[in-house]
């Protein structure tokens, strides 16, 4: 709904019982004091947002943080998530420009205001496909030259759905964020920027738009920063339930089943400190795991043909999808290199030159590509993210837990001092073909961890520090990884202990502020 500033204070203000209903439903008629904190950070907001553009027509969003139980760097192969919408948020106050400029300011001075033409942006490249636009020279030089830079995110959904929507002549704003979600720790901070630009856009420019297009032109626009991830966490933040947790499908997108969270147990998200920023540095790793999934399911594929035409998407490296038993999908494994040097990508695969140099653009090549152990990874947790909700339903969260600490392995780099192993060798397929045989549970499929190898030496510490405190069920890597937040599954009556031995171990021991607390899950993004 489209307001002046002022009249948006005036409602805040005069607490509707209207008004005082929708923050329920949104947050949870037991939240008084999350309630009450963010009408007043709103109505601080508006009072911002006058001083410096003036009381004009303005919308208001909001979009959560998130956090995925399982299905982790798996949505863009098509695999699912199991999400919740956390009670950390970023807010945004929007007004409506006559011109096309936007202008982006933040209540917190460290985050620099800057501003844009959107037509002068969008015509830096004379391409018309997303993609090429976002890989011509101008815009990488563009992007080089902001790289880091938090007002990216906020172009990257303008620039993507006016592309998209080239015959609408979109508003420029007058935008005023204020966020709470950690940064860089693994909760989509960044995400939660384009996610609610994206409801400022739609509702501004009146655009009718389903919930999957704007899931898929959220997650394409991010990648204008120079990643090259999936939509899994714009989806969160769009599809999540307050009390719930949801079932998101990909390849294609469908919102699948909603689950009440189990009262019985809370999420804690314990911060690191150690942050991983997309924008930057990390990018890199990120993107050579993503080229390692397209030139190991190229691999997988080429070496396997009489399954070719049944593998569409990783996620159909599935037992169950081809007509087989695990260790079928081991010996298949094994046809896979474990590690490709760039040279070898292109001598093995030449059918696929052009996407390999597209590939290229997003990462420097390493000195081998580990294939296999990524490979591996994205198959299994795919087969975990299938059940999470099925255990939920079923009430068996010690089996939750579990699968979380086993996908955590597959992101781990270390074991108390030593370097963590997580290649996947001939000899240890040949080992789970013969273990499976002989009836081993733990030689399932969705036991193994695979290696993608995200996490860093002091998140595993961590993870393994809370998994020693009674109570725990499982605690896992949050996010993309190389830093930022672990996610632990705890028993209600065990929470309080667990917060008070992260902070006299981890927090008071390294001089930090306590960064440990219960989550709950929210409503997703919106229009006020």
């Amino acid at each position: 709904m489209i307001r002046l500033a002022s009249e948006w204070k005036k409602l805040f203000l005069d607490w509707d019982p209207h008004i005082k209903e929708f923050f329920e439903l949104i947050y949870g008629p037991d939240q008084g004091a999350l309630i009450a904190e963010r009408r007043m950070t709103l109505i601080s907001m508006i009072d911002v947002f006058i001083e410096r553009y003036g009381d004009k027509d303005t919308v208001i969003t909001r979009s959560p943080g998130r956090v995925n139980i399982l299905g982790r760097h798996i949505e863009h192969r098509g695999g699912s998530i199991n999400v919740m919408s956390i009670d950390r948020e970023t807010l945004l106050i929007c007004g409506k420009r006559d011109d096309d400029i936007v202008n982006m300011s933040n209540v917190d001075p460290k985050f620099a205001s800057s501003s844009f033409s959107i037509a002068e942006t969008l015509h830096k490249s004379e391409n018309e496909n997303w993609i090429d636009y976002i890989e011509s020279d101008e815009i990488l030089k563009l992007v080089m030259e902001t790289k880091g830079e938090w007002g990216n995110y906020v172009k990257a959904s303008v620039l993507r759905l006016a592309l998209e929507y080239k015959d609408n002549n979109f508003y420029g704003m007058d935008m005023l964020f204020c966020g709470n979600i950690p940064m860089a720790a693994g909760l989509s901070s960044s995400s939660s920027i384009v996610v609610a630009t994206t409801e400022a856009l739609v509702a501004l420019n009146e655009l009718n738009i389903r919930a999957n297009d704007f899931v898929h032109l959220c997650g394409e626009g991010e990648w204008f920063v120079g990643s090259r991830g999936g939509a899994g966490d714009h989806a969160a933040m769009k599809c999540g339930n307050r009390d719930m947790i949801t079932h998101l499908d990909f390849c294609p997108f469908k919102i699948g089943k909603s689950v009440d969270f189990p009262t019985d147990y809370n999420v804690v998200v314990a911060n690191s400190f150690v942050e991983a920023k997309k924008s930057e540095g990390a990018r890199d790793k990120f993107n050579q795991k993503v080229a390692c999934y397209e030139f190991g399911f190229w691999m997988f594929r080429k070496n396997n043909p009489e399954y070719a035409d049944k593998l569409q998407y990783l996620k159909h490296i599935n037992p169950g999808h081809l007509g087989i038993d695990d260790a079928e999908i081991y010996r298949m494994l094994l046809r896979v290199p474990e590690y490709m040097t760039l040279d070898e990508v292109y001598s093995e695969l030449p059918e696929h030159k052009k996407e390999i140099d597209r590939i290229l653009k997003t990462h420097n090549a390493p000195d081998k590509y580990e294939i296999r152990s990524t490979l591996m990874y994205g198959i299994t947790e795919c087969l975990r993210a299938n059940v999470c909700l099925e255990l939920l339903e079923k009430k068996e969260y010690e089996a939750l837990g579990r699968l979380m600490s086993i996908s955590h392995d597959g992101d781990r780099v270390a074991k108390g001092k030593k370097a963590y192993d997580y290649s996947v060798s001939d000899d240890y397929l040949k080992t789970l073909i013969e273990d499976y045989h002989m009836g081993d549970p733990t030689a399932k499929l969705y036991c193994q961890p695979g290696g993608y190898g995200c996490s860093t030496v002091t998140i595993d510490a961590l993870v393994d520090f809370a998994m020693s405190i009674d109570g725990v069920l499982g605690a896992e890597l949050s996010g993309a990884g190389l830093g930022g937040c672990i996610i632990i599954l705890v028993k209600k009556e065990s929470t309080e202990h667990l917060l008070n031995q992260l902070k006299k171990y981890y927090y008071d021991k390294k001089s930090l502020p306590m960064g440990a607390q219960v989550y709950i899950p929210v409503a997703g993004s919106l229009a006020f």
